[in-house]
């Protein structure tokens, strides 16, 4: 184990405690920074130890991507409308947009849903801590480069068996080249890192001028670990951030901020979450108490089922979202996108 004894953003030694948990056995103080509210691991596995954790809890969490054989030649055409929709004169492009506005609209809400709305072109991407390259995989069918950077030996080889370009261990033993990605992706993997300030440091060099910093990472500051402070994944996670530490993690690196912002991508768990806690609270009560509380608040309530909208609408625009989304490009501004 390693004691953390300064707040790895901005130095300061002031802290409070949000919570300590136990896990096999270890004692693992989670604390909030005083003077920047960074929450972080105080004492926590060594980065040379991690797989050993991980081993515990994280060996079976990724499949093995495969795409059925017969989406081929689908996959082929879209790739050609994709190169004319991006490369292509203004009057393809119109053309594409224009004839083909169907699948405009499915690959406009496929980009909404990978936070890829600002890309430019249909270039390389890197997806750091990558597992065994499902999501990578999944992109490859669109056209895209995709590399990718994973620390577990396992899933590099599983990933490299989908014949993906995987970098086994940290990003910046990786050695790519300067200016060499449109998209770096850390998706839910920047809370993992013994130094994510590094990271965002070495995303920076290899992003080409303009390109996308997509990021997403747990919401310290949301409604379900400030109430649930069970929540924490320790000790796997070793910073817990919020809005404004994430933002300035950013700004340290290099990258300017593009937007920002909370999303609850699965508010059915926050009733799961509500469901858990009052299980424990009703351990003692009557059968029927404690069934009154399952009904009330399952996921297969429908009145549970028409909140879950709103529910995350509201959380979001609070800046109390299950996650934080932040996108970024190299100082100095972003290409816009083609409309």
């Amino acid at each position: 184990m390693e004691e953390v004894a300064a707040c790895p953003l901005c130095g300061g030694r002031e802290r409070v405690l949000f919570e300590e948990y136990t896990v096999a056995g270890e004692a693992f103080p989670l604390v909030e920074c005083a003077a920047c509210g960074l929450g972080y691991l105080a004492r926590r596995p060594r980065e040379a130890d991690m797989p050993a954790w991980y081993d515990l809890a994280y060996n079976a969490r990724h499949s093995v991507y495969r795409e059925p054989a017969w989406r081929q030649p689908v996959y082929a055409l879209l790739r050609v409308l994709l190169r004319l929709r991006y490369e292509g004169g203004g009057a393809a492009r119109a053309a594409v947009r224009r004839l083909a506005w169907p699948w405009e609209r499915t690959w406009r809400r496929i980009l909404a849903t990978h936070r890829l709305e600002r890309i430019t072109r249909i270039g390389a991407i890197l997806d750091v801590g990558c597992g065994r390259g499902a999501w990578l995989a999944a992109m490859r069918r669109w056209g895209f480069a995709c590399h990718g950077v994973e620390p577990s030996a396992e899933a590099c080889a599983r990933a490299r068996e989908l014949g993906l370009d995987v970098a086994c261990g940290q990003l910046w033993d990786a050695g790519f080249p300067d200016a060499s990605f449109d998209v770096v992706r850390f998706n839910h993997v920047l809370e993992h890192l013994h130094d994510p300030g590094r990271a965002l440091a070495e995303a920076r060099r290899v992003l080409r001028p303009g390109g996308l910093l997509v990021v997403a990472v747990p919401n310290h500051a949301g409604v379900v670990r400030q109430a649930f402070r069970r929540a924490e994944d320790v000790p796997y996670h070793l910073f817990a951030f919020t809005p404004p530490t994430l933002e300035r993690f950013l700004a340290a690196a290099g990258l300017e901020v593009l937007e920002l912002r909370t999303q609850t991508p699965h508010p059915f768990n926050i009733y799961a979450l509500f469901l858990s806690h009052a299980r424990r609270l009703l351990a003692a009560a009557p059968q029927g108490v404690r069934g009154q509380a399952e009904a009330f608040l399952s996921s297969e309530n429908p009145a549970r089922a028409r909140e879950f909208a709103p529910l995350a609408a509201f959380f979001d625009a609070a800046g109390l979202g299950t996650d934080i989304v932040a996108l970024g490009t190299p100082g100095g501004g972003a290409e816009s996108a083609r409309s």
